[in-house]
Order: C-alpha cells, then sequence, then structure tokens
C-alpha cells in the first residue's frame, strides 16, 4: 500500500476527527461484528477521515469515481435506535454503518462518499473485505478494488 501522506488528507471538519486508540477501533469490530482490515485500522490510526488530494477512482464498469472525504471513527451514538429521519451523526463511522447497512447489507462497512450520495465501503460478502461503491442514483453496487490497500494505490488526481 502507498505511504499515506501521499493521499494529501485534511481534516473536512475540524475538531471532529479525533485520535483514535485501538480500543476504540476494537469496540467499533465486536459491536458490528466484523474485523476491520490492518490497513484500514492503519490509514484510521495514521488519519482519522478527512478529504484527500488524490480522490479519483476506477469502478468495475470503467466510469470514474470521485471521493469526496474518508468517514471518521468518533464516538459512538448516544442513541444508536433514533430513527434516520431524525438525523444522525454523518461522517461518523459508528452512525454511517447503522444508516447504511440497510443499503449496502449487514456485511459491508461504509467508509467514505462522493458527498453526492455515491457510498464507498467495505464488502465482507467475500472470503477477504473487497471495496464496492454504492451509486446513489441507481442503488447499484459496483466493485472498486479487491482489497482496501489495492484501493488506495488506486486513487489518483
Amino acid at each position: 500500500m502507498r505511504d499515506l501522506s501521499e493521499l494529501g488528507l485534511t481534516p473536512h471538519v475540524k475538531g471532529k476527527q479525533p485520535k483514535l486508540k485501538l480500543a476504540a477501533i476494537r469496540d467499533f469490530e465486536i459491536y458490528f461484528g466484523v474485523i476491520l482490515p490492518k490497513e484500514y485500522v492503519q490509514f484510521l490510526l495514521f488519519r482519522n477521515g478527512g478529504s484527500p488530494k488524490l480522490r479519483c477512482y476506477k469502478v468495475q464498469n470503467g466510469v470514474d469515481g470521485r471521493l469526496g472525504r474518508f468517514f471518521y471513527l468518533g464516538e459512538p451514538e448516544t442513541q444508536p435506535a433514533r430513527p434516520v429521519r431524525d438525523g444522525w451523526d454523518s461522517e461518523n463511522l459508528w452512525a454511517e454503518t447503522r444508516v447504511r447497512r440497510p443499503l449496502i447489507g449487514t456485511r459491508g462497512v461504509p467508509i467514505a462518499s462522493n458527498g453526492g450520495g455515491d457510498i464507498v465501503f467495505l464488502d465482507y460478502t467475500a472470503d477477504s473485505p473487497s471495496v464496492a461503491e454504492l451509486g446513489g442514483d441507481d442503488r447499484l453496487t459496483r466493485k472498486v478494488a479487491v482489497s482496501f490497500p489495492d484501493f488506495i494505490d488506486s486513487l489518483y488526481f
């Protein structure tokens, strides 16, 4: 996987991206029943979310995808049963995972969005997690990369 500093990540909301500890990541994994790829854990510990300068990627069908921001791992939701229509802590992995799972499946973890409705997520339907995109307009899932490191390596400006 490329050096993460090459992504040019900048915080998208000042003060919302706390420094992480492994215990917080493990709590998330236990709650949602997943083991995050070690490279994604490394990414979260390096820079907990943010907007990358390298933001373009190719989707399975050859179309260019575009990232707006990577989600961050913040505090667990205080009211996780709250209806979506009442709002949620947007871009916090806890809330994004709860809200997006009906769309991406219970074996998915959303990791980024383009700001226009497309969601990039870790897809756990195979033996090891791949990276996929859920189209905001058509709600179709498209393969993006066979792994998180391959996804990071594929990003371009």
